[in-house]
């Protein structure tokens, strides 16, 4: 029982540590927005679509960073990894992954 309540506060504590790294990431993604796409002036038409859709993608993008750092916890660094399917699917995956980014680079 103790190492179920164990593990439990492992993960909670993990949850929270996801949580907090992904709300830093969403943050600093609204001050570099700026530099890497470009906004229309609020005379254009444009405008009322990007009210619309910068909120839906920063929600997207927050779900997106909460998968990914769970992917990150779970494959490198949680103990209980090898019992974990997620695990074994990254290592059985991993050398076709190289295999494609050396083909695409080739390609592009």
């Amino acid at each position: 029982m103790k190492a179920n309540q164990k593990r439990k506060k492992t993960i909670n504590k993990a949850s929270l540590i996801i949580t907090v790294l992904a709300v830093i990431h969403l943050a600093i993604t609204f001050f570099t927005d700026k530099y890497i796409f470009t906004f229309p002036d609020k005379s254009e038409k444009a405008y009322r679509f990007l009210l619309l859709d910068y909120p839906v993608c920063k929600i997207l993008a927050f779900a997106a960073l909460i998968f990914i750092y769970s992917f990150i916890y779970k494959v490198f660094i949680d103990k209980e990894k090898e019992e974990n399917t997620l695990y074994k699917m990254a290592v059985c995956g991993f050398p076709y992954l190289i295999i494609m980014v050396i083909i695409m680079k080739q390609v592009v």
